[in-house]
């Protein structure tokens, strides 16, 4: 917003955190597996949507993926394409790769750009986590289709953390229980002390690792019993959206 008396942000927020003023103080990111089925289930709950998508990719997607300012838009959209769908159309065969562009670029881009630039700057330690563990329950049936596997949806995280009512006759299994048991210890310590495994014990089973600078790691939640730390998370698929335009404007700051 412009700077005039009473603006919250007049800078950009790149600028800021390159700036280091801003809060410095421990700061936990991450995201599901599969976040973008919160749109592709969407999409695919109606046929009429993914033959439009088909159709009109070009059209559509710098409104999904939110580049409708750019001059060269159609272009980008092209080149998104190729990379994520090759030569095939958009149809019911390509469920995972529609989940995979939007998870890329909604969520697994600009969160990992974020926290790397974050962990050049910040004085407090960074610290990521991918949640790959697909319970009884996904959300992705409340975002438009509950007949198929998406995978581990956005939100499926929340639900060993926040009521799940919302979740008609919800029958947790016993990893789901403890998959809760994990997810609400991790949260509490870092609540508590800004790290969050100050110890490992019989519930957490591996210390979480921050981000260093130029040293990317993330803590992989993949079920209660299969906890660390690992490098490399979908290289490929990050370092393609480094070299779009404007969206590079994010990673190459941290470099």
């Amino acid at each position: 917003e412009p700077k005039i008396p009473g603006a919250f942000i007049s800078d950009h927020p790149i600028d800021i955190i390159k700036s280091g003023e801003f809060a410095q103080v421990p700061y936990i990111s991450g995201m599901t597996k599969n976040d973008g089925a919160m749109k592709s289930a969407a999409f695919y709950a109606n046929a009429t949507l993914i033959d439009i998508l088909n159709e009109k990719f070009d059209d559509i997607a710098p409104f999904l993926f939110f580049y409708n300012t750019f001059d060269f838009k159609r272009k980008v959209s092209r080149v998104i394409r190729r990379f994520y769908f090759q030569e095939k159309s958009i149809d019911n065969s390509t469920k995972s790769e529609l989940t995979d562009v939007i998870t890329d670029e909604l969520f697994y881009y600009p969160q990992r750009a974020t926290v790397e630039l974050h962990s050049a700057v910040s004085s407090a330690p960074v610290y990521f986590y991918l949640f790959g563990y697909r319970g009884t329950e996904s959300s992705s049936r409340y975002f438009g289709d509950p007949t198929h596997d998406y995978g581990v949806c956005h939100c499926d995280d929340l639900t060993y953390l926040l009521s799940n009512d919302y979740f008609d006759n919800y029958r947790p299994s016993q990893a789901d229980l403890k998959m809760n048991d994990v997810m609400t210890t991790l949260l509490y310590n870092f609540a508590n002390s800004g790290d969050p495994t100050p110890k490992t014990d019989s519930i957490i089973t591996s210390k979480w690792k921050p981000v260093h600078k130029n040293k990317f790691r993330y803590y992989a939640i993949m079920r209660y019993d299969e906890i660390d730390m690992k490098r490399q998370l979908f290289e490929e698929r990050y370092h393609f959206w480094k070299t779009i335009p404007t969206f590079a404007q994010l990673s190459s700051a941290a470099d």
